[in-house]
């Protein structure tokens, strides 16, 4: 009986994914899911909460690996399949409570009490749960709710390689543009999937970190500061 070589890059992907993706998550029931993390974490360009850059200058960009690898595989997963119906009330409850947390804090430093904003909280995801127990909330989901957020019938979800672009801009926003295309491709290659032109997801990226300094600017916040201090943009 032969044996089962695993290779370095295996070893390491998983090394990285048991430290920092909470592999007891229940997003990782869906094995889709977890190989695509899988895939992408032996792809060699993620490290210790970081992203690699130049090799030869030792660069490297601070990131929340476990928080970066979700929000790839939920991009992936968007595009590529649906996931089992058992899988969504988890799934889409995880999400619920996550960014629930975020405005139960906002509404708080207005004055509210934290007993009403944590009944508000249990009741809406009660409800949440009832409906996915009954199948009204389809393996879609996401989806259907960007829809609901971008406009309608009208929304066109972009090509898969932007948003992958418009997601490590969000966690290295002055990364240089020809490196965070190359992330974009590796990430691409190591799904199977067929790379885009280098020159046109650079172009993309110049064109959105324009956008992100005249955001920031206008603000009257220190553009550099988000690099230098590891802080995540949202676009």
């Amino acid at each position: 009986m032969g044996t089962i070589k695993i290779t370095p890059e295996a070893l390491e992907a998983n090394r990285l994914f048991n430290q920092y993706c909470y592999p007891k998550s229940p997003h990782w029931k869906n094995q889709a899911s977890k190989q695509a993390a899988l895939a992408m974490l032996g792809s060699g360009i993620f490290g210790d909460n970081l992203l690699k850059g130049h090799a030869k200058h030792k660069t490297t960009y601070p990131v929340n690996l476990g928080a970066l690898i979700y929000e790839l595989v939920n991009v992936h997963g968007g595009y590529s399949y649906l996931p089992p119906i058992a899988y969504v009330k988890e799934d889409i409850l995880c999400e619920f409570d996550h960014h629930f947390s975020y405005i139960a804090a906002i509404v708080q430093l207005a004055g509210v009490r934290k007993d009403a904003v944590e009944n508000y909280w249990d009741a809406r995801r009660e409800e949440l749960s009832k409906a996915a127990d009954n199948g009204k909330i389809p393996p879609d989901w996401r989806r259907l709710m960007e829809e609901k957020m971008f406009g309608g019938a009208r929304y066109r979800p972009p090509k898969m390689g932007y948003v992958f672009a418009d997601i490590f801009l969000s966690y290295c926003l002055l990364a240089p543009p020809s490196r965070i295309a190359g992330w974009v491709n590796t990430i691409l290659s190591c799904l199977g999937l067929k790379s885009r032109s280098k020159s046109s997801l650079s172009d993309y990226v110049k064109q959105r970190q324009k956008e992100e300094q005249e955001r920031i600017t206008t603000a009257g916040e220190d553009y550099h500061k988000y690099q230098k201090q590891g802080i995540q943009i949202r676009f």
